[in-house]
Parts: structure tokens; sequence; C-alpha cells
């Protein structure tokens, strides 16, 4: 059979002609709040656009359980119990037992599979059938050990990488990193770095765009948001990594008020300059981005968040959590500011950027341009469909 894709094929017996199928599997989609969510699902629909056969097994959290069809993909929903994350902000959804029938029909069908992260158990899982059926497996593995405030869930995380995990990355073909951080982590843990790849996320710049003609403002007056203030946008979940109660320990500013999107306000917090949006579709959270002047977001142990590549494609001058691992995207520092995560440091950029309007605009459209050099979800996928193809073509010879 010949496997194509576009215009690059894997040939085995000579006659008809397919699409590469490829099984996805991530513990989750939207509606679910997160950004391996928001990644995971555009990926598979560019891929499904790009000429792809495109399966996803997934939780049902948020969202019913069974299969939904679309043009080009389906996504089997499966229940899953979602315990550690409600009380205790630890994404790691429990699965029901049936997870291991579907996980088996979908690799069994794949030419190639394809997960998202190694500490799932839909990693797991995949990666076990994966083995024993002898497709090949890649793996994106988005961030290394996360910080959290409670020392058993760090404890956790070590036991997760050092068993499950293990197993997950010795089972890999090839390994996606997003930043440096993640390669020496994975390096440090046996894998060869011959088998790990750089390649960024992508992100819609369609979508993701600055606002046009008075669309700001009108925007604004439809959430209820001062006009006359210069708007500093957070958006994430509200989990400790993400540097949430630094930014509402920042002193009030006199012209900038803080919004908020992901989640509900603090029990106890009421401060006339910060706004809670709660939760926002994923169809409007684009309009979030263009009626607000800066995004902040001063995370720790990310991949490269996605949040931040919206907000540079929606031309917002960008601060961000400092980290050394973010050096192979060649961010220019004078025009992205990177934060330790403290609320002084905070205060003082956001200070700063509030003060100079010049330096807002030339952030912005540095902001814009680089989204559109660098976080094309077409790149993206000429450079996935290349590993694709390479290891289905090495499984195909051996």
């Amino acid at each position: 059979m010949k496997v194509t894709t576009g215009s690059s094929a894997v040939d085995g017996e000579v006659g008809r002609e397919r699409r590469l199928k490829v099984a996805i599997f991530v513990s989750y989609l939207p509606p679910h709040v997160g950004g391996i969510e928001v990644v995971a699902e555009n990926q598979v629909k560019s891929l499904a656009s790009g000429g792809y056969e495109v399966s996803v097994v997934t939780s049902a959290c948020d969202a019913q359980a069974g299969l939904r069809q679309y043009q080009g993909y389906r996504i089997r929903r499966v229940p899953a119990w979602n315990y550690l994350e409600k009380r205790m902000g630890v994404v790691f959804p429990i699965f029901a037992p049936s997870l291991l029938v579907h996980g088996y029909r979908e690799v069994k069908a794949a030419d190639i599979v394809h997960v998202h992260d190694a500490f799932y158990l839909t990693s797991l899982v995949a990666a076990f059938w994966a083995r024993f059926l002898r497709k090949p497996l890649v793996l994106t593995q988005h961030v290394d050990l996360i910080p959290h405030p409670r020392r058993f869930v760090s404890l956790a995380q070590q036991a997760v990488y050092a068993t499950t995990g293990r197993f997950i990355l010795c089972s890999s073909r090839r390994i996606i990193v997003l930043n440096s951080r993640v390669r020496t982590f994975l390096v440090d843990r046996g894998v060869n770095a011959a088998r790990i790849t750089f390649l960024p996320n992508g992100v819609d710049t369609a979508i993701f765009r600055p606002p046009i003609g008075q669309q700001k403002d009108a925007l604004r007056q439809e959430y209820g948001l001062p006009r006359d203030k210069i708007l500093a946008l957070f958006v994430g979940r509200f989990v400790p990594k993400k540097g949430l109660a630094k930014l509402l320990e920042v002193e009030t500013l006199e012209n900038l008020e803080l919004i908020f999107a992901g989640g509900l306000s603090p029990s106890g917090h009421a401060r006339a300059d910060h706004h809670f949006l709660g939760p926002v579709r994923r169809d409007a959270i684009a309009d979030v981005f263009r009626l607000c002047d800066v995004f902040v977001l001063p995370s720790q142990g990310e991949g490269f968040p996605v949040t931040v590549q919206e907000a540079m494609a929606s031309g917002l001058p960008v601060i961000m959590g400092d980290d050394p691992a973010y050096g192979p995207y060649g961010l220019d520092e004078s025009l992205v500011r990177f934060v330790q995560p403290s609320s002084e440091d905070l205060r003082k950029t956001l200070d700063v950027l509030a003060a100079d309007g010049e330096l807002r605009r030339r952030m912005a459209r540095y902001s814009r341009q680089y989204a559109l050099d660098n976080f094309s979800w077409h790149k993206h996928i000429e450079e996935l469909g290349s590993i694709y193809r390479t290891e289905v073509g090495s499984v195909s010879s051996a």
C-alpha cells in the first residue's frame, strides 16, 4: 500500500493510495481550559485540513462522552474522574477502563501514534499499545517538572516520570520539545539527544489579530470595562504555576487596571482595579485579547505558553515569566519583557509600560510580526508531517 500526504509518500504494496492515519492521544480537549488542549485541537484541525486522517482519544471532562465525527477527523471522549484538578489544581484525569479498549482500536488502525506529554494516562495507554502493535510513537513533551506548593504533588510528578513516564520516553521514536529546559530534562533521563526535535506550536494569526478601527472601544463597552484606562490582561487556569497569586498582590497603579480571564475572583478578593471575566468561551477569547493593551503572564515551568503566542499574534506587548529555556525562540528582550515571579518586579514592569505609549506601540508591532514569522500552523504541520513520514518509513523498511 502507498501511504500519502500531499506530495510525499511512504511506499509499501504498490496499488492504491490512502491518507496517512494519525492517532492522537491527549488528556483534555476544549471546552476544558488549558494550553495543551488548545494546541492539540488546532493541531488536529490543521492535520485534517492538510490531508491526514486523524483520530483523537481524550477525556470527557467538561464534555459529553462518546464518539464525534467531524470533517477529516473524529474524537473519542472517554469518561474520566477529574477530582485531582478540582480539589488540588493537579491536571491528571483518572480514566474509565474503556480507555484501554479505545486505545487499542485507534492504535491498531493508525500508521503513527502521537501523544501529548509523558505524564498522562492517555500517553501511557497509547505507548503500551504502540509498542505491542509495533507502531511508531511520537511524543510532544510540553513541560518538565512543574513547581507546585504541595510537596507530595512534586514527589508524585517525580514518581511518574521515573516509572510510567520513563516507559513512554523509551517507547517514543521522536520527542518534540518547546524549549531547551525540557530538552535538558529529557537528556538527564537518558533520552538520546538525536531523538529530540525543537518544534514551536502554532497559532491562528487570522483569528488572533489586532483590533481594527474602533473595535477596541466597542469591545470594552460590551464587557463593561473602562475605556480611559490601560488594561493589562492575564489569561490562564488559576493554578499555582501561572503566577496568579503574585499578580493579585501588585499594588494599585494610577492609570492601569488588570483583567483576568480563566476563572472567578478568589474568595475574599475585591479590588476596583481588578476585573474577573470568568471562564471565557474559546470562540470569544480573541476579542478579549483585542480589548486590552498589555498581556502579562508571570508563569513558571511552561513549555512555551500558548496564551503568549495568542497575545503576540493579537499585537499585544508581552510581559512573561523569565525562563532561560526560551532561548531557542530568539526573542528580543527589549521588546518582550521578562519578569521574576514577584509582585514588586511585576509592578515595576507594568508601571514602565503604562507610562510609555511609544514603547507599548513598538512592543506591539514586534509581537505581531514575530507571530506571523514564527507561529504559522502551516509551517508547524509541514515540519510535523516530515517527522511522521520519516518515522513511518523507518518502521516500514525495518
